[in-house]
């Protein structure tokens, strides 16, 4: 049987053109992604690893439709397992609208995904009444139970955002995300704004959630500790490229990039306690030009994408 892939990112790349501040520079141009290839399973968590500016939320724009990808690259989305693949940039109005219901975002500031002027509950009815689904008793019962999956009150409804802590927040920006029953949700570093104790609550909802819902996670973050307890495959990115992928028992046990490397070994044991600040890091890692030859790369030429073993590719010359 085909397996059952609810997202695909087919060569997806995306350049920016910078127009200089003096009339006679050159523009320059941005590579924010290139030639990225990612299937995220139905039911799994795909992870995107990388520092920032590697081109990690740009790829999750992309994927959610927001961003337009470079010619030449697309992105297919299955609502159903046997659903026939949707291309996300070339939807009309209803299909749209249709995507919009299923695939969902939770961000990484749940201070400012929240309206401070809403109370919790029209925040939470606002996605069911943009599509027009139910009506008012059933919008209210739906928040309610939204709230009780994510260990929330349904009490809370009546409150303001500014009543509650960070991760309760960030639980409310998740209910608020669930409300439209979606099969797919963008984590855009959902717990990087949260203290650690907090973390590792969310995360373990998260993953509660993705296992009793059947939903299937597209995460963002910077952080391998957390993906490495999240995630069934992980990709680690750099300046736009995905330099390595595998499932995360292979990748910590096994990295073969040097850039993976430097990211491992500064946090060997992963592990929600020790944050870990990639700018230093990816120092550890040197330029390109100092790593072993296999690996080396100048500017945009890089080396493809191999399969070192099964279910592990690494960015090399073979």
């Amino acid at each position: 049987p085909r397996e059952d892939l609810i997202l695909q990112m087919k060569d997806v790349s995306k350049t920016y053109t910078l127009r200089a501040g003096k009339a006679w520079a050159k523009p320059t141009i941005v590579n924010a992604c290139m030639g990225l290839n990612l299937s995220l399973t139905r039911g799994k968590t795909l992870a995107i690893v990388g520092e920032s500016g590697s081109g990690k939320t740009t790829a999750a724009r992309i994927a959610l439709g927001a961003e337009l990808p470079d010619p030449g690259g697309e992105v297919l989305f299955r609502p159903t397992a046997t659903a026939e693949p949707v291309a996300v940039h070339a939807m009309d109005r209803a299909t749209r609208t249709a995507f919009q219901r299923d695939a969902q975002m939770v961000f990484q500031d749940p201070y400012s995904s929240l309206s401070p002027r809403m109370r919790v509950q029209d925040a939470m009815v606002e996605p069911l009444e943009i599509h027009n689904l139910g009506d008012r008793s059933s919008r209210r019962d739906r928040a309610a139970e939204m709230l009780r999956l994510v260990g929330l009150k349904p009490e809370m409804l009546l409150r303001y955002p500014h009543a509650f802590s960070g991760g309760q927040r960030q639980r409310l920006s998740i209910a608020r995300a669930l409300m439209l029953d979606p099969s797919l949700i963008v984590c855009d570093e959902p717990t990087s704004a949260l203290d650690v104790s907090v973390q590792e609550q969310i995360l373990q909802l998260l993953e509660d959630i993705r296992d009793r819902q059947n939903l299937s996670y597209l995460f963002i973050s910077h952080d391998l500790a957390v993906v490495a307890r999240i995630a069934d495959e992980v990709a680690v990115m750099r300046r736009g490229m995905v330099v390595e992928q595998a499932p995360p028992e292979t990748l910590f046990y096994n990295p073969q990039h040097p850039y993976t490397k430097a990211l491992i070994a500064a946090q060997p044991e992963p592990s929600i306690d020790r944050p870990i600040n990639l700018k230093l890091v990816a120092q550890g890692a040197g330029s390109p030009d100092s790593w072993p030859d296999r690996f080396k790369f100048s500017g945009i030429s890089a080396p493809p994408l191999v399969q070192v073993e099964p279910g592990h590719k690494v960015r090399c010359h073979v």
